[in-house]
C-alpha cells in the first residue's frame, strides 16, 4: 500500500497540535514545487504548503538535481509573506534549524552542513533546502523548498505535519528574538564546526582551514590553514567540503 499524502489528514493533525494557519495543497506530479509556487503566487495564501508526490525536475543549490522517491520521500515548498523590510537573507539557516529539529524529534542523529543541508554522521545527505524570493503587491514572498529523505519509512502525513510545526516554531522564534539563539543552535548542530573544511567556487579552491564560527549575518568564518588569517564567506555559489581527519 502506497504511503500517500492526504491534505485533510495533515491539516487535522496540525489542528490537533494547535496550528490552524497552514493550508496544504497536494499535487500528483510537478516539475518542481518551488517553480510552481513562484509562478502561481497569486492563487496561494500566506502559509501555504505545496507538496507533490512525484517531483520530476527538483533542483538544489548551484542548479544541482534533487531526486526523491515517489510516495516515500517529501518534496515540499512553503509560501510565506513578509514585509519588504524583513531580514529574509538568514532564512536558509533558520529553516535548516527547523529541519534538523525534525530529525532530532525522530531520534535521528542529524547535523547541519553550511549553509542549509542536513547530513547524517556517515556523510549521507538526508535533506536539502532551496529558498527563492519574489516581490509582489508590496510584499516579499519567500518560497522555501525542502526535500527530505524518508530514511525510516515514517508515516508521511505525520512526517509533514511535524515538519510544518517545526518550521512555524523556528520562524516565530526568529521574528520575536532575532538570530542570536538560532545561530547558537545552528553551531551546536553543525557537522563541521571546529573541523577542517575547504571552500570552492566555480570548482576553484577559495580557502582551506578550520571552521571557527558563524557570523551574525550568516557568513561562515574560517581560520586559514596557510596564513592563520580569519575570513568570512557567503554565497550560494560556494561549495563546502569537510576534509577527512588523518
Amino acid at each position: 500500500m502506497l504511503n500517500r499524502l492526504n491534505a485533510d489528514l495533515i491539516e487535522q493533525k496540525l489542528a490537533q497540535l494547535g496550528q490552524k494557519d497552514y493550508k496544504v495543497v497536494i499535487f500528483e506530479e510537478l516539475d518542481s514545487t518551488n517553480t510552481y509556487a513562484l509562478n502561481n503566487l497569486a492563487q496561494f495564501a500566506n502559509n501555504s504548503v505545496i507538496v507533490c508526490e512525484n517531483q520530476s525536475a527538483g533542483t538544489g543549490r548551484n542548479g544541482k538535481i534533487w531526486s526523491s522517491r515517489p510516495y516515500v520521500d517529501l518534496s515540499v515548498s512553503f509560501i510565506h509573506k513578509f514585509t519588504l523590510d524583513f531580514n529574509y537573507e538568514l532564512l536558509p539557516l533558520v529553516i535548516a534549524v527547523a529541519v534538523n529539529r525534525l530529525f532530532k524529534q525522530l531520534r535521528v542523529s542529524a547535523k547541519i552542513k553550511w549553509p542549509n543541508d542536513i547530513w547524517l554522521p556517515d556523510n549521507t545527505k538526508v535533506a536539502g533546502i532551496l529558498l527563492s524570493a519574489k516581490i509582489q503587491t508590496n510584499c516579499r514572498y519567500i518560497v522555501a523548498g525542502i526535500g527530505l529523505n524518508n530514511i525510516h519509512d515514517w508515516e508521511r502525513n505525520q512526517f509533514l505535519a511535524d515538519l510544518i510545526m517545526h518550521v512555524e516554531q523556528v520562524l516565530s522564534e526568529y521574528k520575536i528574538f532575532g538570530f542570536a539563539t538560532i545561530r547558537r543552535e545552528w553551531l551546536d548542530n553543525c557537522i563541521h564546526y571546529h573541523k577542517k573544511i575547504s571552500l570552492y567556487q566555480n570548482n576553484k579552491l577559495l580557502d582551506i582551514g578550520i571552521h571557527i564560527d558563524l557570523a551574525s549575518d550568516g557568513k561562515i568564518v574560517l581560520k586559514s590553514e596557510n596564513t592563520g588569517s580569519i575570513s568570512k564567506y557567503n554565497g550560494s555559489a560556494i561549495s563546502l567540503i569537510v576534509e577527512k581527519e588523518v
